[in-house]
């Protein structure tokens, strides 16, 4: 896992605006998948479950709605942009945010925060 920081924002705002919640701890891991249930995602972000995240995520739409959060990994400043498309428990603890890279969002190279 890859130990980083990420900063959300809700549907309706993104940077330069201020985030909904900033510097939040994650491990985000490159992980593209699908199954009947969820279409497509591209990474798996796993946070504390106190994390105010939330997704808009309609079985039979298979993509992230108009209403799902956008997460800048590392930061607002230089971050990878993504959308969440999925908010599910995973333990006491934590919760898994499955993530699907915005597409044309910049990747600074060489990076961890893909």
């Amino acid at each position: 896992m890859a130990a980083n920081t990420a900063d959300i924002y809700r549907s309706s705002s993104g940077p330069p605006a201020t985030p909904a919640t900033s510097g939040v701890a994650i491990d985000l891991v490159p992980w593209g998948s699908h199954n009947t249930s969820v279409i497509m995602y591209t990474h798996v972000m796993t946070c504390a479950n106190t994390v105010d995240v939330r997704d808009d995520y309609t079985i039979s739409s298979g993509a992230f709605g108009p209403g799902a959060d956008k997460v800048l990994i590392p930061n607002k400043t230089t971050g990878t942009e993504y959308r969440v498309l999925l908010v599910r428990q995973n333990g006491p603890t934590s919760k898994h945010v499955l993530l699907c890279r915005v597409p044309g969002s910049a990747v600074p190279w060489p990076t961890d925060s893909v």
